[in-house]
């Protein structure tokens, strides 16, 4: 006999195995570029990284990579504090740095910064779309769970009505079908489908 929930079933590792894969690939290159803009910036201020964090809220719950641009107070005698603000992704290409000892790698890193942020926009199109799911199934269910008590009462209520009239199926093994001449009679004699006869 034909189970939706087997089909669900198969569907969803078939989708889940898909998203991992892609979460897996995209946070992955993330990676390689960090490693890019490491090795390809000076260790000055004004060079860009890639930092990892907890994200507090939402959907993307877990670990989110966010930029960061690193930056220096000034002090006399060279002397400085080293701090990091963040950077949006939106105009991350622009930030590249293209002075100074930024010179010579300044077209390398901006092509992993151009990589980058695709990347960083494919991973929150990507938490979209499973949290845009979740809350869809998470509504489904609950609508279903609350007609399901309905349907139940409803269906068991005609099982009992209507099983009175259930003969073996000859034709089929194991089978049951309606007697509708005995319903016939019942209706004839204005029965009740179910009621003591």
């Amino acid at each position: 006999m034909y189970m939706l929930h087997e089909e669900i079933k198969g569907r969803l590792e078939t989708a889940l195995s898909a998203l991992e894969l892609e979460a897996q690939s995209i946070d992955q290159h993330i990676s390689v570029c960090g490693q890019l803009l490491d090795l390809l910036q000076p260790r000055e201020p004004g060079r860009i990284e890639i930092r990892w964090w907890i994200s507090p809220r939402g959907v993307a719950r877990g670990r989110a990579p966010y930029l960061v641009e690193l930056r220096s107070t000034r002090r006399e005698r060279g002397l400085g504090h080293w701090y990091q603000k963040k950077i949006p992704r939106k105009n991350a290409v622009r930030r590249v740095k293209e002075r100074g000892d930024f010179v010579h790698t300044r077209e390398q890193v901006r092509k992993v910064m151009e990589v980058l942020t695709e990347l960083l926009d494919r991973r929150e199109a990507l938490l979209r779309q499973v949290g845009g799911f979740t809350t869809s199934v998470s509504r489904l269910v609950k609508t279903n769970g609350e007609k399901a008590s309905v349907w139940s009462s409803e269906l068991e209520g005609m099982v009992s009505r209507f099983g009175v009239f259930a003969v073996e199926d000859e034709r089929v093994p194991g089978a049951f079908r309606l007697d509708l001449d005995r319903l016939r009679m019942a209706a004839l004699q204005g029965e009740e489908p179910g009621a003591a006869s």
